[in-house]
């Protein structure tokens, strides 16, 4: 698998606030991998920004957006059993478990979409995923007309869960904050406990990449190096963009053949960008 060094979109934003330039330059390279994916009858089922990778790069703008964690994807019109995403992002047919399509993905895109500019969580005035997800499919809640209800809000460190597996309408989760350590060495003795005392010392990553020939193990080092991101994405002002606030919120229809497709919010971002510098 491909060794990416950088951040996810959501610990970017957790420091710093994308002007809109960047966002959409994100956004577009997002739709351009949704759109690779569609193509070929794979529904990724998770679009959020912790499964949004941002590396550098020397050809496209000086970074990179890359589409990971395909953990809950499926393809083209499979009914899983369980249906599984973050409920925060989730389109209302995910959350019914109905079959589902391209444009499920489509729906969590908007979400982002609408996250990156307003700088929230969605839902965050919120407390429990059993409420979102009756209000969500019920009375048509969407992330830009939450209001505030009789219940605690969520301490902020506590937004970013894993994904889930919904097993009912009401599902319950325990939502706690997750921590990614970079290991610098594994062990590659796995098995049972019969087994530990003749297993060998753990060796360094570097070792077992290298033997394994992965190419890249040289870039480790590099990858380890912290990214300041407020150096490339430099602050700038957002100004109201409707053409990006409409097509957001096209793409929470509640019927998911009025939403667009991935190749049409390529193009619509494209033509926001070009508005822009014009």
């Amino acid at each position: 698998m491909e060794r990416i060094p950088g951040d996810n979109l959501q610990s970017i934003l957790n420091t710093l606030h994308l002007g809109i330039c960047h966002a959409l330059e994100i956004l577009s390279q997002v739709a351009s991998g949704l759109n690779y994916c569609h193509l070929r009858g794979v529904i990724h089922g998770d679009i959020k920004p912790q499964n949004i990778l941002i590396t550098l790069s020397h050809e496209k703008e000086g970074y990179l957006a890359k589409l990971c964690d395909f953990g809950s994807s499926s393809i083209g019109n499979e009914n899983p059993s369980d249906c599984r995403g973050t409920i925060r992002y989730m389109a209302p047919e995910a959350l019914r478990k109905a079959p589902l399509t391209p444009k499920a993905d489509i729906f969590s895109f908007g979400v982002t979409m609408w996250q990156i500019e307003n700088h929230k969580v969605p839902y965050e005035e919120i407390y429990g995923n059993d409420i979102i997800v009756y209000r969500v499919v019920r009375e048509g809640l969407r992330p830009d007309t939450c209001q505030e209800i009789d219940s605690p809000k969520i301490p902020k460190i506590l937004l970013d869960g894993d994904s889930l597996e919904i097993r009912s309408f009401r599902s319950q989760r325990s939502i706690s904050p997750r921590e990614t350590k970079s290991e610098t060495t594994v062990n590659i003795n796995a098995g049972n406990s019969a087994e530990r005392g003749s297993r060998k010392p753990s060796r360094s990553l570097n070792a077992l990449l290298k033997e394994a020939r992965i190419e890249n193990h040289e870039e480790i080092t590099e990858m380890r190096k912290k990214i300041h991101w407020k150096n490339i994405f430099k602050p700038s002002k957002w100004p109201k963009n409707e053409n990006y606030c409409n097509l957001f919120q096209s793409c929470w229809h509640e019927d998911p053949n009025l939403r667009p497709g991935a190749s049409q919010l390529l193009n619509q971002l494209h033509k926001i960008i070009k508005n822009i510098q014009n």
